[in-house]
C-alpha cells in the first residue's frame, strides 16, 4: 500500500497500517484486495449458518414420535390414576375436580421421576423409541438426562401448553436447531431415537 488513508473494501473502516494484511474493523484478509482511497459501500455477508453439533449416530426425534410418546403416557396416567383414585374412595360418584388437580400433580411426578431416573424415558418413551438426554451444545456431547433436568423441562410444560394443544411447545420446536420446546431449552436436553 501506498501513504495515505485507505478504507477497507468491506466494511469501509479506515486502514492506517500501509502493510495490513487485515482489516483492524472487520478482520477480512486484505491480500490480493486493493484498498479504496474513499469508503466504499460495504459488501453484504451471508452470515454462517447456525452450527448444529451432534454425534453423527444421534437422531433428533420428530414431533410425531414425541406426540405419540405424550399421549401413550397421558392414556396411562389417567387410567393408572382413576384406578388408583376409585380404588381408595370406592366409589365413581366421588371423583371431581380434585381428582383431575391430583391426575395433573401425580402425572407431573411422573415425568419426573421417570425421565430423572429412567434413562430420560417415560413408559411412553420406551414404547416408541425415544429418550431425553441432556446436550452441551458447545461441543455436541450427550449425557443423561438428570433429575433438576427433569425437574425443569416438566415444570415447563405448562408453558409449552399455553395458550391450548402445547401451541407454544410446537413453535419452539419448530425454531430450534435442535427441536426443542421451553421446557428442553431451558434445561439444555433434546429428545433422540434410541
Amino acid at each position: 500500500m501506498s501513504s495515505g488513508s485507505f478504507f477497507c473494501p468491506f466494511c469501509g473502516g479506515r486502514i492506517e497500517a500501509e502493510d495490513a494484511v487485515f482489516c483492524p474493523h472487520c478482520g477480512s484478509s486484505l491480500e490480493g484486495v486493493a484498498p479504496t482511497a474513499a469508503p466504499p459501500v460495504p459488501v453484504a455477508r451471508e452470515a454462517p449458518p447456525k452450527a448444529r453439533y451432534l454425534p453423527p449416530e444421534v437422531r433428533l426425534a420428530g414431533i410425531g414420535s414425541r406426540f405419540l410418546a405424550i399421549l401413550l403416557d397421558g392414556i396411562i396416567i389417567i387410567f393408572l390414576f382413576a384406578f388408583l383414585f376409585i380404588a381408595i374412595f370406592e366409589t365413581e360418584e366421588e371423583v371431581s375436580v380434585g381428582f383431575y388437580g391430583l391426575v395433573t400433580f401425580l402425572g407431573i411426578l411422573y415425568w419426573l421421576f421417570l425421565e430423572g431416573v429412567n434413562d430420560g424415558q417415560t413408559l411412553g418413551k420406551m414404547a416408541v423409541g425415544i429418550r431425553v438426554v441432556k446436550i452441551d451444545k458447545a461441543t455436541g456431547e450427550i449425557s443423561r438426562c438428570t433429575i433438576g433436568a427433569s425437574v425443569v423441562r416438566n415444570l415447563l410444560r405448562i408453558v409449552d401448553n399455553l395458550p391450548f394443544l402445547y401451541i407454544i411447545g410446537l413453535i419452539s420446536i419448530g425454531t430450534s436447531d435442535y427441536e426443542q420446546r421451553v421446557g428442553d431449552r431451558v434445561a439444555d436436553t433434546i429428545v433422540i431415537k434410541t
